[in-house]
């Protein structure tokens, strides 16, 4: 899910996990926090973007794209480790805070075990506990080691977030080739959030030439992808869908779409967000868009 320049840090994007690697999560940007009425025990993983100096001498637009972009990366690594934290709120009623508990540390433990003896699966998830500080430390510089040895393997989930830290600059140094090679690698086994951040890397040019085709052909991916899940009822994909509506991934941009979307995942930052831009008749024909998807759903 791309941010765009008014979007904030909210935390939201599609990836697979065990429900044991739910324990790393530590924000929830699909807005379950906010649904069971605990918004001050979020713990909030939120990325300070320096805008200046750029590592560009671009043009004005060339700027503006260059804060979308980084807005809008933030954003969908923010949809992954909102599933992820979704996959623990259900069994717990609630989001988990905090991260270093006694079961916390102990699935460090064990995933270090696993990760040690080359396992994939716990060299991601180890890699998740150390970016976000669950059970251990929290160290940007070893979670990238980690997702490196995973994604080398082979697991979409690490190369995506690998990707992501390449774009951030997150652990490593900042490189848009790099983390365009890993996002490809993620959508091409079709991880839906490294589909979508493929597609905008291609619509502004950034890690690979500008190609308005290709940033089409990958949004669109995305928006298949997030939709398989927004109708199994999965919160993080269905605000997946609202961003992309709101900005025109994969989609024609519609603002009805995006609030409802948001509104159907119980993302209030987004629907606040939105009804900043529409009008009242567009707010109440989104209302009632979000219901009718309810029932669509439901089918």
């Amino acid at each position: 899910m791309l941010l765009g320049s008014s979007h904030d840090s909210e935390k939201i994007y599609v990836t697979e996990t065990h429900a044991s690697a739910a324990r790393s999560a530590s924000v929830c940007g699909a807005g379950c926090c906010e649904k069971n009425g605990n918004p001050t025990e979020q713990v909030t993983h939120t990325r300070v973007i320096k805008l200046s100096p750029l590592p560009y001498d671009g043009t004005a637009k060339f700027r503006g794209d260059f804060v979308f972009f980084m807005l809008y990366i933030t954003c969908m690594k923010s949809i992954t480790l909102g599933i992820i934290v979704c996959t623990l709120c259900v069994p717990l009623g609630g989001c988990a805070n905090p991260l270093n508990t006694k079961a916390d540390k102990e699935d460090a433990v064990e995933y270090r075990k696993a990760a040690d003896q080359g396992d994939a699966e716990a060299q991601y998830d180890l890699g998740l506990c150390y970016e976000l500080g669950s059970g251990v430390p929290k160290d940007e510089v070893e979670a990238v080691k980690w997702y490196r040895k995973a994604a080398e393997q082979g697991n979409a989930d690490a190369q995506y977030l690998l990707g992501s830290c390449y774009a951030e600059g997150t652990g490593v140094k900042m490189d848009e080739v790099e983390a365009v090679k890993w996002y490809r690698k993620a959508a091409e086994q079709g991880n839906a959030s490294a589909q979508s951040d493929l597609g905008f890397c291609y619509s502004i040019g950034s890690g690979v030439p500008e190609d308005k085709v290709e940033a089409l052909k990958w949004g669109r991916k995305a928006v298949k992808g997030y939709r398989k899940a927004a109708e199994q009822g999965n919160a993080a994909a269905q605000s997946g869908l609202g961003s992309c509506y709101e900005l025109g991934v994969g989609v024609p941009e519609d603002k009805v779409e995006a609030y409802a979307f948001y509104n159907l995942s119980g993302s209030r930052k987004g629907t606040d967000r939105m009804a900043k831009k529409m009008t009242p008749e567009q707010i109440a024909a989104a209302k009632e868009r979000t219901k009718n998807l309810e029932k669509e759903f439901k089918k």
